[in-house]
């Protein structure tokens, strides 16, 4: 008795939507043979790869992704959810170091991979193929060719320092953070704003406001730095505040009561292009 129902292999076999088949198919008739052996350690490596790959029939990139968001029959949604305990519990059982204990192999039962597999034959259309790519690029996010990282002083030491700061007309109560931004592998300019976050006693903190220090006379608050294609600069001073830089604010604000350990320098591109956080060591914090 075939573990793959011998059926739903023929018709992937003949499917005749946009998908091609031909990797799946060569993966389900070896999990058949390796069932038939008692190698169980290789069908279970073969099945979750055919769980992998096939869940772009059905217009996911993910097989998690797709038992959570693809409309399972009544009835099918339980074994799938079966299947999916199985998914997650394979690295576990696979890669357990070696023991005085047997190792025990647990596979899906054949009944829940063929009612899949049948559902997974249903929807290779045209349809879920462009979703499949829709949702794979969403999946995978265009990064920047910007560089931006924080500066060091001549010794090669990082500061961030909290303070009450001057910036034209504008008095901030806030972090002072120095970038390195380096946009030389960019052949268009890119707009930057800034903001810290962290946690504290009440959940999460956010300073949301920047003023950058730039040569401009004068600097507007909460304005993204332009940078220029093609352009590097070494040292950007940038202030950020939980409040309205406002010149008017000529009281000192007590520095945050804020988990020293959990600080981190977030970006945002006006290309929509993703920096990833910055953390803040606390040896670098001067309160």
């Amino acid at each position: 008795m075939n573990y793959v129902n011998i059926d739903i292999i023929s018709q992937l076999e003949n499917h005749t939507g946009p998908f091609k088949m031909k990797r799946l198919t060569k993966i389900l008739k070896r999990i058949n043979s390796c069932i038939s052996e008692d190698d169980k350690e290789s069908a279970v490596s073969l099945i979750r790869e055919s769980l992998d790959i096939s869940s772009s029939l059905l217009g996911y990139p993910t097989f998690e992704y797709s038992c959570n968001s693809h409309y399972w029959p009544p009835g099918t949604k339980e074994r799938v959810q079966e299947l999916q305990k199985w998914r997650r519990s394979f690295s576990i059982t696979i890669h357990q170091p070696l023991s005085d204990r047997d190792l025990q192999i647990s596979l899906p039962l054949e009944q829940y991979l063929n009612e899949y597999l049948k559902e997974c034959i249903n929807y290779g259309t045209q349809n879920a193929l462009e979703a499949y790519k829709k949702r794979l690029r969403e999946e995978k996010p265009i990064e920047s060719k910007i560089k931006i990282e924080l500066a060091t002083d001549h010794n090669g030491q990082i500061h961030v320092d909290y303070d009450k700061f001057g910036v034209d007309r504008y008095i901030v109560n806030g972090f002072r953070v120095i970038l390195y931004i380096d946009n030389t592998r960019n052949d268009s300019p890119e707009f930057i704003s800034v903001w810290l976050e962290a946690k504290n006693g009440e959940g999460n903190w956010i300073a949301k406001h920047f003023i950058f220090q730039t040569n401009e006379e004068k600097p507007d608050p909460d304005k993204p730095f332009k940078i220029y294609a093609k352009d590097l600069q070494q040292k950007i001073g940038v202030f950020i505040s939980e409040r309205n830089v406002d010149i008017s604010d000529h009281t000192r604000i007590p520095r945050p009561d804020i988990d020293k350990d959990t600080i981190f320098l977030n970006i945002s591109l006006h290309s929509k292009k993703q920096i990833p956080p910055i953390k803040i060591k606390p040896g670098w914090l001067n309160f």
